[in-house]
């Protein structure tokens, strides 16, 4: 307390600790402000950071060197090398925005694209099905009739993306059976600047269902090895390295109030959304598609207006698939919105909508409302789904109910799980071959 009584008394006294004092508050003023305004949340904070550490350690140094009592040597060399480091930092930050140095810093900068070359071959005809690829704008490609393969470019980019989508069609514009493969990243970023291209084969597995139906599966793969199928919870990864550059997640957990404010949903929908929300069932395929785009891009922001469509709709399928189709895709961009979106939810009436999509019939939208609520995390999803899968004759269904329930059984009481115990008993008692294995993982 003597310290800090001394080092306020000296602040009060010296107009150039106080001066030192103010360029410390509009450095944290600064850092709000470009956080609330859209800019670079990270650089700011820690730019920010870098202001305010630095000037109290000026303001501890002034104190100290203009005190009359005898100080110890090392305090002072620790506080002329803290000091000059700080300066050090500072002027690497600013390297890094401005000429892009050092590398951890790299994201902030304009760097000259890079790309990668890759084709698919053995496709099925064009008839039967049509292939294609997306990545928000960062990838192309189309159909060489001379050598009858899929060839396409991606772009390198700096989006929180960790796959890509080969697109899989049918050429009935009256069908919605979107079989998209995701491709994890890892299976091409070591290809960036490169010569090399990436050679992919695509073929149509059969692969079994839970009530022992065999379903041909759109899949890919690298020489004999599998890198994605339709329907897969988790994408393959190639290799042990990031597929995109990693957020500083670390500096948005001390600041979670922060992130929850730039994550709040919108009270109002958008024209644009109301307009996609219409389109959901237009008669051209293509319109229908767009549209789910168009929601998924709305994040957090348009939940509450895709939920209201399929809650006054719940026996029309396209809007079912449409919105369970944006759902997911919001997930797969950036799977850090789960809790923001799982706030927008209106209790057990959107879940139960949601569980029937992943309990439907139809095994496209049962795939996609599934991984939706899976990502989604979840817990009172969860302690539904398992309810669900207890009471159901339909074992599809029941795969798919127990696997939702993954997503946010972490998340429950061991009082919850404990009353859930009933129906875990009945739904094993009533699972085939294939859903038990889903039990290890509802312990």
């Amino acid at each position: 307390m003597g310290t800090l009584a001394f080092i306020s008394g000296a602040i009060k006294r010296d107009p150039r600790l106080r001066l030192a004092g103010g360029v410390a508050l509009l450095g944290a003023v600064v850092a709000a402000v470009l956080e609330f305004t859209g800019g670079d949340r990270d650089l700011a904070v820690i730019g920010g950071l870098f202001t305010v550490g630095f000037m109290i350690l000026l303001a501890i140094f002034i104190t100290i060197t203009e005190s009359k009592e005898p100080r110890p040597r090392l305090a002072a060399f620790l506080v002329w090398s803290i000091s000059l480091a700080f300066v050090a930092s500072i002027a690497l930050l600013a390297l890094s925005y401005f000429i892009c140095l050092p590398p951890p810093f790299k994201s902030h900068c304009a760097t000259r694209p890079s790309y990668v070359r890759g084709e698919i071959a053995d496709l099925p005809p064009p008839h039967k099905k049509q292939v294609g690829i997306a990545l928000e704008g960062h990838a192309m490609g189309a159909i060489n009739a001379d050598t009858k393969a899929f060839h396409f470019v991606v772009l390198e980019n700096p989006s929180k993306r960790s796959t890509l989508t080969v697109t899989v069609r049918s050429p009935d514009k009256a069908v919605d059976r979107d079989e998209d493969i995701k491709v994890h990243l890892s299976c091409i970023v070591p290809f960036f600047r490169s010569s090399s291209m990436l050679e992919w084969r695509y073929a149509e597995d059969g692969v079994p269902q839970p009530d022992g139906t065999v379903v041909a599966t759109p899949a890919l793969y690298e020489n004999a090895r599998k890198i994605g199928e339709f329907g897969r919870k988790d994408p393959i990864l190639c290799q042990d390295v990031p597929a995109v550059p990693r957020d500083s997640s670390g500096w948005r957990a001390l600041l979670p109030s922060w992130q929850a404010f730039a994550q709040a949903p919108a009270s109002q929908p958008s024209p644009e959304i109301k307009g996609a929300i219409e389109d959901l069932t237009n008669e051209d395929t293509i319109v229908r598609r767009s549209a789910r785009a168009t929601l998924a891009n709305g994040s957090a922001t348009a939940v509450p207006s895709i939920l209201e469509a399929m809650r006054d709709k719940p026996g029309d399928y396209r809007v079912q698939l449409g919105g369970s189709v944006a759902l997911t895709e919001m997930l797969r961009r950036n799977k850090a919105d789960a809790d923001a979106i799982a706030k927008t939810l209106k209790g057990e009436e959107d879940r139960t909508l949601l569980l029937n999509a992943a309990g439907a019939k139809d095994r496209t939208l049962r795939i996609y409302a599934s991984e939706f609520l899976y990502d989604l995390g979840d817990p009172q999803v969860s302690r539904q789904a398992v309810s669900l899968a207890a009471q159901t004759d339909d074992e599809n269904a029941r795969y798919n109910w127990l696997l939702v329930a993954q997503g946010g059984w972490h998340k429950l009481s061991t009082a919850q799980k404990q009353e859930a115990g009933a129906d875990l008993v009945r739904a094993r008692e009533a699972s085939g071959p294939q859903t038990l294995k889903l039990f290890d993982k509802l312990k």
